[in-house]
């Protein structure tokens, strides 16, 4: 496993616009996207989204073609845009490996990027942090008085930043033992699976 060390390398090889693309696509291999759209959930200015892709067509990564979606507004409507989407060649799985095999955030920032949405008396990180598929979240909060508009928009931004959705959960204290207490299923699987307790000011005594 790579290390943050790493990360900063890539994106210097790479640029952090053009690392954020590669790993949306490499994130999201069977679908076609509107360069407005990806724009937008890779928070990155327009235009040089579309600077990237142009490059990253040359070299044969990927490609675009016309699509026509239905409009929601009206009924039968739709509209034609330039979809773009991954290339199936050969170097799209050992590109994959090489980007994903890299830890996307150090705990310490995990924890500074998390201060403003409240007191955190447990955090847990599984899945996208430590390079697992099988885990039911990526990351668990547990806590009081917990801002979940405040932890969508800096989940936002890091799924911005790694390219793919972030699957995560916040619990009050209260809820989160009494859910401990009752055995749940989906506690139960978090602490049973790979994972690495961040914080922990609950002492819990999880058999793991």
């Amino acid at each position: 496993m790579l290390g943050c060390f790493a990360m900063e390398i890539l994106s210097k090889l790479f640029g952090p616009t053009r690392l954020k693309v590669l790993r949306f696509f490499l994130q999201h291999q069977e679908g076609v996207y509107e360069d407005k759209d990806m724009a937008k959930r890779l928070k990155v200015s327009l235009p040089l989204l579309r600077k990237e892709l142009k490059l990253l067509e040359s070299v044969g990564l990927v490609k675009h073609r016309v699509v026509h979606a239905p409009v929601a507004s009206t009924r039968g409507g739709r509209r034609a845009f330039n979809g773009w989407f991954l290339q199936r060649i050969s170097v799209v799985g050992p590109l994959k490996k090489f980007l994903f095999n890299s830890v996307p955030f150090k705990n310490d920032e995990v924890v500074k990027r998390l201060k403003g949405v409240g007191k955190i008396k447990l955090l847990v990180v599984s899945g996208v942090f430590i390079q697992t598929d099988t885990a039911p979240v990526d990351i668990l909060i547990v806590g009081d008085g917990l801002r979940r508009g405040v932890a969508d928009s800096v989940f936002r931004t890091m799924e911005a930043e790694i390219g793919r959705e972030l699957n995560y959960a916040l619990f009050e204290t209260h809820d989160f033992l009494y859910r401990m207490e009752a055995y749940d299923k989906f506690v139960r699987e978090v602490f049973e699976g790979p994972h690495i307790k961040i914080i922990d000011r609950l002492g819990l005594k999880v058999q793991e």
